[in-house]
């Protein structure tokens, strides 16, 4: 069962209308997601993310510290434009503090984790898929950039549309 915080995330995600599915039947978003058949690691991301979420502050919460880790990795890659090893990029810039169980100097290992949803981090997870097949730092930075600002689009609704107030749409 979808939270409403997940249920704005069908509203408002910015290309809801280029994945293959229909956002009105959540039982088929669901099963697409836990199967990754979406095909958007950046909407699989926020679905399972905003599955944790409980309260307002705590989706917003959750959607900063991905907006923060990802700026953080962002800026690592913009600090060595000349690297094409995004993924051992990611490896070395990301600060979040997980216990991965795996050696993360194992490129073998750690692609072995993500494609069995063992890495303990979905965030990382989206990051090393989205960076698969990127072949310029202007790529790998644009993903990055785009996935930011997707991820601001849904933290501004469900703030918008969910906080209690004069200014929420219900």
């Amino acid at each position: 069962m979808a939270n409403a915080y997940q249920m704005t995330l069908l509203e408002a995600y910015p290309v809801i209308d280029m994945l293959p599915l229909d956002p009105s039947d959540v039982e088929e978003v669901e099963r697409m997601v836990a199967a990754d058949e979406v095909g958007d690691t950046m909407f699989e991301f926020l679905w399972r993310e905003l599955k944790l979420a409980d309260s307002v502050p705590s989706a917003e919460m959750l959607l900063n510290m991905a907006i923060k880790d990802m700026e953080e990795v962002l800026e690592a890659f913009r600090s060595q434009p000349g690297r094409t090893d995004f993924q051992r990029m990611l490896v070395e810039s990301y600060t979040k503090e997980t216990k991965f169980g795996f050696d993360l100097n194992d490129p073998e290992a750690v692609q072995a984790a993500v494609d069995a949803d063992r890495t303990n981090d979905l965030l990382f997870s989206f990051i090393w898929r989205d960076m698969d097949g990127v072949d310029t730092s202007e790529d790998a930075i644009h993903h990055l950039s785009k996935a930011i600002e997707e991820i601001e689009t849904v933290r501004d609704e469900i703030v918008v549309k969910l906080s209690p107030g004069p200014g929420a749409r219900h």
